[in-house]
């Protein structure tokens, strides 16, 4: 079956199919851009809808961890940058005594590694997707605890989503989630701090 293009330039000859294909071309260009943003923006509110269930998982633990990287003498852009690099959830707790006591930089890097070498098996699983994303394959396995893992798991398709899109807002998201939670503990408890030691000096 021809198309509603095809049908209307059949009838169009020499000069005039050749003044007319361009602009066709052009339109149809910018239709499939326009759906490109479509998808991409449904692809973002799916991930936002499914992933509610580990913002709010996140909230208490993250926001835990903020607090004990604070009460442990670093401060709130500690805890952001152990996220943003490390983001490995209980590595990252365990790390906070690990850098108290006298352990060499070797074993707590070993240690991380053994803790966190199920994920290495977790990218198997999804190697041959991941290798159909182009660049994003970077981030998708870097960006992979378990919480991440269960929500590629359990993709339902759905019209007008894309699954490549949902499986990187879903990463991004949850990322974001665990980083900004724990830079709200660490703030909350340098705020804390921060006035008992005002009405400490005002009493």
């Amino acid at each position: 079956m021809q198309s509603g293009m095809q049908r209307t330039l059949g009838n169009r000859t020499g000069a005039a199919y050749q003044k007319e294909l361009p602009r066709f071309l052009t339109e149809n260009i910018q239709l499939q851009k326009i759906n490109q943003k479509n998808i991409i923006k449904n692809s973002f509110k799916y991930s936002l809808e499914r992933s509610v269930p580990i913002f709010i998982g996140f909230f208490p633990v993250g926001t835990v961890y903020g607090l004990m990287m604070s009460a442990a003498g670093y401060n709130f852009l500690w805890s952001a940058a152990a996220s943003l690099f490390v983001y490995a959830g209980s590595p990252q707790m365990l790390m906070i005594s690990f850098f108290r006591s006298d352990m060499s930089i070797l074993t707590i890097a070993v240690t991380a590694l053994l803790l966190n070498s199920r994920h290495m098996f977790y990218g198997l699983s999804f190697i041959e997707k991941f290798r159909s994303y182009g660049a994003w394959k970077w981030f998708l396995i870097y960006g992979m605890p378990d919480e991440s893992y269960s929500l590629l798991c359990s993709y339902v398709p759905r019209e007008g989503v894309e699954e490549k899109w949902v499986h990187i807002f879903s990463t991004g998201l949850i990322w974001i989630y665990w980083i900004a939670f724990s830079v709200l503990g660490g703030l909350v408890r340098h705020r804390f701090c921060a006035h008992r030691a005002f009405h400490r000096h005002s009493a």
